[in-house]
């Protein structure tokens, strides 16, 4: 009888643990069909990623230098990261809309990472295309998984992004934005959810060290100040209990 293997599915935490096989079935296992931990079809993702093995170890090296307080919230939650070779090789579907804050469907092929089934899996991906039309190793995976993570924290903390503190220093921040700048980072600006969402995501990555978002002038704690703050405060406490 075979085990089921996570393949490339990398958890926060122990792995949930599948339903063991029956004898009497020679090794066929109708319970995995069912086996969804946290919603996520994990039969399915367990053989569909591409990714290489120099990939997946990076993968596992940025999770293992997730903040101590933050894993721990991920691994409560119940958190999954699974490196592809892109997108697609997990993603089976072309919404007729394009991602969120992007224009058009096309726009698909030049994202490298998502959070995906209410903040449960993170998908991170080695390659798209980028900027001059052609399939390329991605550049900034780091700062890709730090996004993508801070999305997967704010599901984590029941969408901490939303509540009236968070919304308090999206507005602060929100107001001082003027010019050009509006148009420039009109994807942080997007309305609610979605903006204060991306700004939230983008500050933690922003305290991670690598964020994407490709600033004109000042940094992003000089453009958001409130809400970078608000997010390091976080971070440092959610280390704090951890640390107690």
């Amino acid at each position: 009888m075979s085990e089921f293997t996570y393949g490339h599915l990398l958890w926060f935490g122990d792995p949930p643990v599948p339903p063991e096989p029956s004898p009497y079935l020679l090794g066929w296992n109708p319970a995995l069909a069912k086996f969804k931990p946290h919603g996520l079809p994990v039969k399915k993702l367990a053989r569909c990623s591409r990714a290489s093995a120099q990939f997946v170890h990076e993968t596992k090296q940025m999770m293992e230098r997730v903040p101590a307080g933050v894993a721990t919230a991920l691994k409560s939650f119940g958190v999954a990261v699974i490196p592809v070779g892109d997108i697609f090789d997990c993603v089976e579907w072309l919404s007729f809309a394009g991602p969120r804050g992007h224009a058009g469907k096309e726009s698909w092929q030049r994202i490298a990472g998502l959070c995906m089934f209410d903040g449960h899996l993170l998908l991170l991906g080695s390659h798209r295309i980028n900027e001059r039309g052609y399939y390329a190793p991605v550049q900034d995976a780091q700062a890709t998984f730090n996004h993508e993570l801070g999305h997967c924290l704010d599901a984590a903390l029941k969408y901490i992004s939303q509540s009236r503190e968070f919304l308090e220093c999206v507005a602060a921040d929100v107001e001082k934005i003027e010019g050009s700048d509006l148009s420039y980072y009109r994807y942080l600006l997007q309305g609610l959810p979605a903006g204060p969402s991306e700004i939230f995501a983008e500050c933690f990555a922003f305290t991670q060290g690598a964020h994407c978002l490709q600033l004109r002038t000042r940094s992003l704690s000089e453009y958001f100040p409130s809400c970078c703050r608000f997010v390091k405060e976080l971070v440092d406490r959610l280390s704090s209990t951890t640390n107690h």
